[in-house]
């Protein structure tokens, strides 16, 4: 049996899964040396004699040897053959693609056997990629912009972008006595913003103008503090209360009352009236057997009639001011002036007189028994002044009276008495004969016990 020379070793492509046989073509030429043997051949072979020169067929792959090498382990080239057939990559589209495939950087399957190549990219702002294709070395990616910036901050805490690409840490912060903030920089929680127990007030502080509300002691309702007018311009309220607690205690007292300083309490009080006393309005009124007071009447216009009446006095007067403010007559009768009580006006038994003193130095006197009379002399004669009427006892009153004219050069004074059958409850003040008044107003006060 022949031997063919030992081959190169077999060598297998890791990459493509492709054998090299470099042997193929040392059997290839032994074969042809074999053919050209001639006369140098052998004798006999395979039954021919003589010269036997080489025929196809004259020998198969498992006659001839083979020298294990490599990792080719057998010792006849059909062993070989089969060997290197089983360990053999077979032919793939997807390795075929890929045998195909010519493009640097990174490479990647984009459908069956279809590769496309890939380079990494980064957003326009975040995030910045250096080598995406990785032919110069690995793909880089790193953070940018304001990512970058964020990235490099050490601390903890709240963040605020102070300009582009910039950020700082903050705190949130309050005023002493203002303001209080709990966990400021957001680290343990939420911050949370509270008023202290003791509010500091800013020098100024301004409320809309529905008022300023303060809550009620249970929290269900607010007081309101509310302005009352318009301002044409700002105005101080001054509120002096001296080194004291005060309380002011505004609760409805569900009548007119007067509001008093109780020093004992150290309160703002409501006065309580007395029995026989009253407020209506802005006015205090005696309704008898009080502690007393006085009361100011309506003041009535006397520019015409005879007769005005100040009706329904409470009892209990012990004293009453008429008041004269330019009364004038339409003649030159006297004003009268009469008492009443529950029975009506008296106008008997009044002891009387007035005098007038004019600048030339006469006096003129008039008397009357009808009421207290009031020398009136002149027509349009506009006199000012008042009469006071008292009560000496019981019943009995006594009248003074003072009024003058600087446009009439005249002074007028007088006086008198009258007892009443019961106490006095009306005034009325008149005049003489025909006369009417013409001119001026007339009031009363008056003041009981």
């Amino acid at each position: 049996m022949a031997r063919i020379p030992p081959a190169d070793t077999p060598i297998i492509d890791k990459g493509t899964g492709r054998i090299s046989l470099e042997w193929y073509t040392a059997l290839q030429r032994i074969i042809s040396e074999i053919a050209t043997f001639g006369s140098g051949g052998v004798a006999s072979f395979e039954g021919r004699s003589g010269i036997v020169t080489s025929q196809s067929g004259d020998y198969t792959a498992s006659e001839i040897t083979n020298v294990p090498a490599g990792n080719i382990s057998a010792v006849t080239v059909q062993a070989a053959i089969n060997e290197l057939d089983t360990e053999k990559q077979p032919v793939d589209g997807t390795l075929t693609a890929l045998a195909a495939y010519n493009t640097n950087g990174l490479i990647a399957q984009t459908a069956a056997d279809t590769f496309a190549g890939r380079t990494l990219t980064g957003p326009a702002n975040g995030v910045s990629v250096s080598n995406g294709d990785g032919v110069a070395g690995n793909p880089t990616i790193a953070l940018a912009n304001d990512l970058a910036s964020l990235e490099a901050m050490a601390g903890t805490g709240l963040v605020a972008r102070t300009a582009a690409e910039t950020y700082a840490q903050r705190t949130v912060t309050g005023t002493a006595g203002q303001i209080s903030v709990a966990n400021g920089d957001g680290v343990s929680g939420d911050p949370t913003l509270s008023l202290p127990a003791d509010v500091l007030i800013p020098a100024i502080i301004t409320a809309p103008n529905t008022g300023l509300h303060l809550l009620d002691t249970n929290a269900s309702h607010d007081l309101i503090i509310a302005p009352g007018s318009n301002l044409t311009a700002d105005r101080t309220l001054t509120v002096t209360t001296g080194d004291t607690n005060i309380t002011l205690d505004l609760t409805d007292p569900g009548a007119d009352r007067l509001m008093f300083w109780d020093e004992s309490a150290s309160l703002w009080r409501d006065l309580t009236l007395g029995t026989g006393l009253s407020i209506t309005g802005t006015t205090i009124e005696s309704t008898g057997g009080g502690s007393g007071g006085i009361t100011i009447g309506t003041a009535q216009n006397s520019t015409s009639g005879s007769t005005i009446d100040f009706n329904s006095l409470p009892s209990g007067i012990n004293r009453i001011m008429i008041l004269f403010s330019g009364v004038s007559l339409s003649g030159t009768n006297d004003i009268v002036v009469q008492l009443g009580d529950s029975g009506g006006i008296e106008n008997t038994g009044y002891l009387s007189s007035s005098g007038g003193i004019s600048g030339s130095n006469t006096c003129s006197i008039s008397t009357s028994a009808a009421g207290f009379t009031i020398r009136g002399g002149n027509a349009g004669r506009a006199l000012s002044g008042h009469m006071l009427i008292t009560r000496i006892t019981g019943n009995t009153w006594v009248a003074s009276h003072a009024l003058g004219s600087n446009a009439s050069n005249i002074a007028i004074s007088g006086g008198g008495n009258k007892s009443l059958s019961a106490d006095l409850d009306r005034v009325r003040i008149t005049v003489e004969t025909a006369d009417t008044f013409d001119a001026g107003q007339i009031n009363i006060y008056y003041e009981t016990s």
